[in-house]
Order: structure tokens, then C-alpha cells, then sequence
């Protein structure tokens, strides 16, 4: 795994949020509004890469065909190809990626952890990929939902 990071003032390095990949160059400076102008648009290719390259060891052919929404043959064929920008809906299960693996982070203490929770089903949620899940917008919040409930210790 990538320990891609970036330098504050006075040199104090901290590692960048999965986030910051696609938002550049902070994330909590942009507006919900201006968060879907950037997901309308379309993210560049190059910065999901870079996204997985440093939040996945193992899984990111795995991301990369959620992303993409493509079997794993023509998304291998898509990739060399590299498309300068996803498209609008491939950009927000990019997004829906980067805000899981913060949260889950912070939840589960370690990058690792967060992508392990990501491959393996959930009870919780019926048994479902939490990966799986971040294809729609509603699988998105039931993901946020729970991983909330489990920062707050609430286990319902």
C-alpha cells in the first residue's frame, strides 16, 4: 500500500484522506454543490488510480469493475485504453469508495481493517459486500448509516 502523504506547515507530514485524491486540494472546502459539479464532470482517470493505489493492496481490480461498472475482460481492455475522465455515475461510486474507506478508517483504526471489512459480507447488512453496496446512492447511505452506528458504539 501507497503512504502517498502530504506536508503541513512547520513539516508535519500527515497522510492524505481518501478523499483529497478527488477533491484536490481539500476536501471540507467545497461545497455539497461544488462536491457534484466535480462528480458531474467527471473525475480524472489518473486520480482514481491514484485513489486505489493507495487505499487497496490486494482488491482493486475489484474496485476498479464497481467503479467502472464493466465485467473484469472489458474493464482490463478499458484500463489500457485509460479514459481521460469517468463518467458522472462511475465518478460517484469513485466518491461513495473514498468516503467509505475514510469513515471506515476511522472506525476500524487502520486502512487495512477498512479493506477487509470492504470484501467480507456484512450481517448487518443481510449479508451484502459493503463493496457491493456503494453502486447506488442507497447502498451508499446504509453504508455511512452503519459505519456511524458502530463509531458511536450503537450495535442495533
Amino acid at each position: 500500500m501507497s503512504t502517498t502523504s502530504r506536508t503541513h506547515g512547520r513539516g508535519v507530514i500527515t497522510p492524505m484522506r481518501p478523499t483529497t485524491y478527488l477533491l484536490h486540494p481539500d476536501p471540507d472546502e467545497f461545497s455539497p454543490a461544488q462536491v457534484f459539479r466535480h462528480v458531474a464532470h467527471g473525475f480524472a482517470f489518473v486520480d482514481v488510480q491514484n485513489l486505489l493505489s493507495a487505499t487497496t493492496h490486494c482488491g482493486d481490480e475489484q474496485v476498479w469493475r464497481r467503479i467502472l461498472g464493466q465485467p473484469q475482460s472489458r474493464q482490463r481492455s478499458r484500463r489500457r485504453q485509460r479514459p481521460a475522465r469517468l463518467t458522472p455515475p462511475q465518478s460517484a461510486i469513485a466518491l461513495h469508495y473514498a468516503c467509505t474507506v475514510e469513515l471506515a478508517n476511522e472506525v476500524f483504526g487502520s486502512l487495512a481493517l477498512a479493506e477487509a471489512w470492504l470484501v467480507r459480507p456484512c450481517f448487518y447488512l443481510g449479508g451484502e459486500l459493503p463493496l457491493d453496496m456503494l453502486t447506488n446512492a442507497v447502498g451508499f447511505q446504509a453504508l455511512k448509516a452503519y459505519l456511524q452506528q458502530l463509531a458511536y458504539g450503537v450495535y442495533a
